[in-house]
């Protein structure tokens, strides 16, 4: 039986943050793929959608497109830290921010991490936390990201101000999406 803990759905198991930081699974930053044509191929109007965690860009294209509800899933626990990191911080952080923190910094930037603290749930914030007490970059986190920043604008709409911007005011509306710790064959 699975047990729901701050939106984040454990598979009969307790994922000890401590032994999962001496593993450390790597998560994608950002999408390799093109998401921004994701729309002209799938029609998301008020669709309710199941999505890999991954980056999260497939979530938040998703949101921009107009879809209803969101059901996530990823068999890496990491990536769904990331995606509330990610997701938390598009809430709450400017674009210029978000691009500083993200792109810029690589996510080491503690004074942003500080910014957006408070508003992450316990299990995610103790993630982090630990990272930085074991003096873990939280860059370690990410593969190597192999895309120039002219491409990931080119690829993910919510790159560009304009389109940041919106998602932030979808977001401020939504709480974090369900999300299953789990592969994808063993979700009924």
């Amino acid at each position: 039986m699975a047990k729901l803990f701050t939106n984040f759905i454990f598979n009969d198991k307790i994922i000890h943050i401590l032994g999962s930081l001496g593993f450390m699974k790597k998560v994608y930053g950002f999408t390799n793929e093109f998401v921004g044509t994701f729309p002209e191929i799938i029609n998301f109007d008020n669709a309710d959608v199941l999505s890999v965690v991954g980056s999260g860009d497939q979530y938040f294209t998703a949101i921009l497109s107009g879809a209803k509800n969101i059901t996530l899933f990823d068999i890496n626990e990491n990536a769904w830290y990331h995606f509330v990191l990610k997701f938390t911080a598009i809430k709450y952080l400017s674009f210029e921010e978000f691009w500083q923190f993200f792109i810029i910094d690589e996510l080491d930037n503690l004074k942003l991490y500080l910014k957006i603290r408070d508003y992450l749930p316990f299990d995610v914030r103790r993630f982090f936390d630990m990272m930085r007490v074991r003096k873990i970059k939280f860059s370690n986190i990410k593969f190597v990201e192999l895309l120039e920043d002219a491409d990931y604008v080119r690829i993910i709409p919510y790159l560009r101000q304009e389109e940041y911007y919106k998602l932030q005011n979808l977001l401020v509306k939504r709480i974090l999406p369900i999300c299953y710790i789990k592969d994808f064959a063993d979700i009924a």
